[in-house]
């Protein structure tokens, strides 16, 4: 976990070093005192994997609210997707501003995204493999998601939206300022 950069001073991008020979390569996925030295003090508590088959298919835009929120550190480990981040912290001078990289399993390239984000990411090619470490477990009630065409975030997901193929849960997803409005509100009544 050497080379890293980071968005919006939090949120980090990895890409470990490769100890290669004729077998193949050796890397350390996540380290935990590597974190710490950017300031990343999680514990993770649930751990998912996804596969996707199909190129520009879209997930996301997802986030869990209250005590319930996670922290992701996501893991491309085969094929190569556009990773997408949008600042909710309503006292962020971020906030509603979204940042996007491309991340390749060839280079196992992580991600690590604090709670106070919304988090999605679009296939570039086909056979997408990705795992992700989660500080929370998922609660349904607490889940959130907002439509990936939002007008107001205006995200390039660097393939047109006509060609992107969205869940129909995903496809349900509420606007950006209705979410805003519920987290003013959760704020104000905190």
């Amino acid at each position: 976990m050497i080379d890293h950069k980071n968005f919006f001073r939090d949120v980090f991008v990895f890409k470990p070093t490769l100890h290669t020979d004729d077998r193949g390569y050796f890397a350390e996925m996540s380290k935990q005192s590597a974190l710490n030295s950017l300031g990343i003090d999680e514990y993770f508590s649930q751990v998912n994997f996804s596969y996707t088959k199909i190129a520009g298919t879209l997930r996301g835009l997802h986030t869990q609210v209250g005590d319930f929120a996670q922290s992701k550190l996501l893991t491309v480990l085969g094929g190569k997707i556009l990773d997408v981040v949008v600042n909710i912290d309503l006292r962020s001078e971020f906030f509603g501003q979204w940042a996007s990289i491309v991340l390749e399993g060839e280079r196992l390239s992580s991600i690590y995204i604090p709670k106070h984000y919304l988090h999605g990411f679009v296939t570039l090619t086909g056979n997408c493999r990705i795992v992700y470490q989660c500080s929370r477990e998922y609660s349904h009630q607490n889940e959130r998601s907002v439509r990936f065409d939002d007008q107001i975030l205006n995200i390039d997901w660097g393939i047109p939206n006509s060609g992107i193929k969205v869940s129909d849960k995903d496809k349900k997803g509420t606007s950006f300022e209705r979410l805003a409005e519920e987290l003013r509100s959760n704020l104000v009544s905190s």
